[in-house]
């Protein structure tokens, strides 16, 4: 038990906690039309994680600028990498 505590302080804390802002920091940098501060928050989120949710960013910014085709391949990266959750995965195939 006493490890359990120790890994979800961890998770809150450090590099855990930082990390976990990503994604809201991504969307409100696009949201505000940041797309280069956005770009280096995804990348951040590729190197620490590439899964599903980041991947899934990548997509979407490709697809804001015009790039279609780079779009696609990063939402496939995403479905291929898959996500800690089943549900998540089942909502980027339709």
């Amino acid at each position: 038990m006493l490890v359990s505590r120790f890994v979800r302080h961890m998770k809150l804390t450090g590099a855990g906690r930082r990390a976990a802002l990503f994604p809201e920091q991504t969307a409100r940098a696009v949201e505000l039309g940041e797309y280069d501060r956005a770009i280096g928050l995804i990348q951040k989120m590729v190197d620490l994680k590439p899964q599903l949710s980041s991947y899934s960013r990548v997509s979407y910014l490709r697809e804001l600028h015009g790039d279609i085709e780079g779009a696609i391949q990063a939402m496939s990266m995403a479905l291929y990498s898959g996500s800690p959750s089943r549900e998540n995965t089942a909502w980027c195939v339709g």
